[in-house]
């Protein structure tokens, strides 16, 4: 209880990650991917769902494609959109990638 209201603390300070690590530590893995994904920290996001949401994996390579391009990083978005069967946005970031 007392690590949980740290871990919301941390939110509220929009320490999204720490707050992720936080929660993951206590069990509460839902909170963890949440936190994460809202802190853009995919790849612990995806890491975390791997082992416990197997049907969110798609859905955050997709997401973290898209903040890659948001970042201007369309080389790196190019695997995201793969892993994710998102074939058309990873054309468009390669030619993006390309300009």
């Amino acid at each position: 209880d007392f690590l949980s209201r740290i871990a919301a603390a941390l939110i509220r300070g929009e320490f999204y990650e720490r707050g992720g690590d936080l929660f993951e530590k206590i069990r509460n893995l839902q909170r963890a991917l949440d936190c994460y994904h809202k802190g853009h920290a995919f790849r612990k996001a995806v890491e975390l769902a791997h082992v416990a949401f197997q049907n969110d994996v798609v859905n955050l390579e997709e997401a973290w494609g898209d903040y890659l391009v948001q970042q201007r990083q369309m080389d790196a978005a190019i695997n995201h959109y793969i892993e994710a069967g998102c074939s058309s946005k990873a054309i468009e970031a390669a030619i993006g990638a390309r300009q």
